[in-house]
Parts: C-alpha cells; structure tokens; sequence
C-alpha cells in the first residue's frame, strides 16, 4: 500500500533544505524548458490492497454462513473492534482494533506482536471514539492518555491508524494529532466515522469535501472505518420520514462510488449488525445498512455493495519538491503509483509561481519569475477516474 507519513511541517522542511541543498545551476539563456503533455506511466504498488471492506459488530461465532456471506461481498478487509482474529474462514484481510485504554495490556499485546511477526496482522486500528464514552460504544478515551500510551504501539511496528472520534468536527482529533506531531509520533493513516443524513442528495458531495480537507490538513491517507444508510436522526430522539430505501440505496451508490473515486481514500468500510448474526439486528433506524436478510440473501444495499469494483488507491510518491531560482531552469518530475492504466496530472494554476507549467507526464518545468513560498496543489488522474490531490511547499530563491 502507499503510505505517507510525512505531514506537512516536515514537508515544508524537506523543501527548506531542498533550497539549501540545491546547486540551480541549470540553463538561463535561451528557451526555457516545456513540461511533455504525454500521459504518465503507470507504477504498479505490487501488494496494493483495494478499499472495500466491513465492520462486523461481535463477529466471534467462527459462524460458516457468516464467512460465507463476507466472501461474497468481494471485500478485501474487515474488522470487528477486537485485536484477535475471529475466524481462518474468511478471504479478507482482519485488522485488528486497540478499542480503548484498558486494551493497551501486556496479553493483547504481545497477541499483537506475534501476529505482526507471522504476518497475520498488517495494520492495527486504535482507540474507537475516544471522544465519547458511552459503555460497550465509545471508549472514552482522553487525548493526554491516548498520547501517553502511543508508544507501546508505534513498538509493535505496524502502520497505525490515528484514533477514529465519533465525527470529526469534535476537536479530539485535531488535538491527539497536533501532540503526536509535537512529540515527534508515528500516525501512519487517518480513521473516521463518517454518519450523515442519507436523505440529503448533496451528502456525498459534502463528505468529499470534508474529507479533502482533513486530507489537505494532515497529509495522510484516510481510512473510513465506519460509514452506511443509519437515519441519524434518531440518536436525538426524533425520526427523519425522508430515510426512505429509495434515498438509502441512492446514498450507498454515490457514496461508494465518490469514495472509490478519492486516490486519497485508502479503505473503507460499511457498518452492519447481522452478517452471521441475524438475531443482532438493531432498532429499524439501521435497517438500510444490512447487507444480508434473514434469509441470508443479499439485501438491496448488499447488491449495491456487492457489486461495487474496488480499486487500488492512487497515490503520489514523491514526499516534497525541489526547490528553485528565479531566472534559472526548473525541472521536476512528479511520480505516482496505484490505481490503473496512465497517469494525467495537472495542477491549480493559481497556485504555481509565473514562469512555471506543468504537463500530464507530471513534469514541472519552466523559469520561475517571482521569488518566494509557494503551496502548489497537484492532482493526478488514472484512466478510471481515480482522482487524488496534494499540496508540495515550493520555494523560489531570489535570483543572486
């Protein structure tokens, strides 16, 4: 998979060396370089995982129809708040969950280690809405104990996620974030609760909004560990009429479709009560979000989730860009990897200093006119759509 741990500070210093570090001693006489306009090549990830997957609540039952029915989703994932994993019967990767402080204990973690060790686990999940504390649900969690722990699971050397809240507007996030960058953390991808009101056409479009700003703020891959049809109306008491099917299949098509089309969305995974376990069905606010009946059979939204295509998440690979010089030749070449077929990128042209373009090969070239600091915000596209964005600090030295 493409990780990139690196957040944005640490970018912008890469790039302040960069200025000091670089000779620019390229051409200033003559033309100045033109980018190719000729598609990127494709790089291939190698062991690139696709983003689709499933919560289970208390899979634990080793349940055949439950591996079963998992199977036939086509899901490349799955987990179910644990840290041990449930069942050898499922084709799709388990990752494992820290779920609360109370988790961080000597036997689960050296279950860990020793699943690391033996390749079972690849991924490890942390603290589930840590914002709240609601028994059984939330693992109430408070930011400074959070931090105090994290080292003992940057120790199992394994791509950690950051602590997923209830949303993300309640500021835990920010604030687990912003001391684990103080404290010089690894936080390796991003994980979020993502509920909306499915009733609303425009909920889709809200969300990648979001989620590119989350993405923009943090540098990080994002992985959506719970989202589906819920009506979140009845968590205030009430009951929203307009949480129809027809709005709830509506929202699982745009919404899977948008998250497959973020290079930036890694994973993703659609929250469900009864998969192997009918009799755990929930109140009717969360009927839309079954993918299998009592009967075992897809539901509407389990065909809809079915046969969504997952793909491979289409990412950049370069950390930082060169730095330039006023009146001197620049030339940098942009690199991606993931998703399918070539690459096209382009770029904010607002956001590049006057003197420089850049072609869909990715290359930036030209003769910077302007000195300063510039955030140039690049995007790459590949031949299904799979679009991912990122902003490179650039800086321009004055000419000497």
């Amino acid at each position: 998979m493409c990780y990139n741990p690196l957040m944005r500070r640490f970018n912008i210093f890469i790039a302040a060396l960069a200025l000091l570090l670089c000779g620019c001693g390229a051409n200033t006489n003559g033309d100045p370089p033109i980018p190719s306009d000729e598609y990127a090549e494709h790089v291939d990830l190698g062991h690139g995982t696709p983003k689709k997957g499933v919560c289970v609540s208390r899979y634990d039952d080793n349940s055949d129809m439950g591996a079963a029915n998992l199977n036939s989703l086509g899901v490349s994932w799955y987990y179910n708040w644990g840290a041990e994993k449930p069942t050898d019967k499922i084709d799709a990767e388990y990752v494992p969950m820290i779920w609360g402080a109370g988790s961080v204990n000597e036997n689960t973690l050296s279950g860990l280690r020793e699943g690391v060790k033996n390749g079972t686990y690849a991924h490890l999940l942390t603290f589930n809405e840590p914002d709240a504390a609601t028994p059984g649900i939330s693992s109430g969690v408070s930011v400074e104990k959070a931090l105090e722990l994290w080292p003992q699971l940057e120790a199992l050397n394994v791509p950690l996620s950051s602590p997923a809240p209830t949303y993300y507007g309640t500021g835990w996030l920010d604030a687990f974030m912003e001391g684990a960058l103080d404290r010089g953390y690894r936080v390796d991808f991003i994980a979020l609760h993502c509920y909306q009101d499915f009733s609303d056409p425009e909920a889709p479009e809200k969300l990648r909004q979001e989620l590119t700003e989350i993405y923009l703020k943090y540098d990080l891959p994002i992985w959506i560990t719970e989202f589906a049809a819920i009506d979140i109306t009845v968590w205030g008491g009430g009951k929203n009429p307009a949480c129809t099917e027809e709005a709830a299949l509506s929202y699982t098509q745009k919404v899977t479709d948008m998250l497959e089309n973020l290079g930036f969305v890694e994973r993703y995974a659609w929250f469900i009560d009864n998969t192997g376990s009918p009799a755990e069905k929930r109140a009717d606010e969360a009927e839309y979000t079954y993918l299998f009946g009592d009967d075992d059979a897809l539901t509407k939204t389990g065909e809809i989730y079915r046969a969504q295509r997952s793909r491979i998440p289409l990412c950049f690979t370069d950390p930082a860009v060169a730095s330039g010089q006023v009146g001197r030749d620049y030339i940098f070449r942009l690199g991606a990897a993931g998703g399918r077929g070539k690459y096209a990128f382009s770029a904010d042209e607002s956001t590049l200093p006057k003197g420089l373009a850049i072609g869909r090969s990715g290359e930036i070239c030209g003769r910077p006119e302007e000195a300063g600091y510039f955030l140039l915000r690049v995007y790459v596209k590949d031949e299904d759509g799979q679009t991912t964005l990122r902003d490179f600090p650039l800086l321009i030295d004055p000419a000497h």
